[in-house]
């Protein structure tokens, strides 16, 4: 039997993507809006914990910013730990292959990592 976990995300990052060791780390949120059957418009916000590795990650520092539109493939995953008061927890990522930044480029993006491999490549282009 075949199982799939891809998941595609389209929101707004919430805040400049964080550097983590590795990658990058995007809080990124969706919101639903919906009419109720007494005819009132509703909305309700989900936010993501989106991770990025490697080249990606270093994509997503240079030109992500907050307010930012993107578009996000990847896997999501869990993670078990114990918290400081020994209770067990679970937290959830979206492991990103793929970010996709939507609407123009902000006029003040400079990169932030100009000593990135290939970096040469991008420079100039709006990705």
């Amino acid at each position: 039997m075949m199982s799939v976990n891809k998941f595609h995300l389209l929101g707004n990052l919430g805040a400049d993507p964080e550097e983590i060791p590795q990658g990058a780390k995007m809080r990124v949120a969706a919101t639903d809006r919906w009419t109720d059957k007494e005819g009132n418009t509703q909305e309700r916000t989900e936010w993501f914990t989106v991770l990025a590795f490697d080249k990606l990650a270093d994509i997503c520092l240079q030109i992500g910013t907050k307010g930012r539109q993107a578009s996000i493939y990847g896997a999501f995953r869990s993670r078990r730990y114990v918290g400081a008061d020994d209770i067990e927890r679970t937290s959830w990522a979206v492991i990103a292959s793929e970010v996709i930044f939507l609407g123009p480029k902000p006029q003040d993006a400079r990169p932030k990592h100009q000593d990135i491999e290939g970096w040469d490549e991008f420079k100039g282009r709006d990705l």
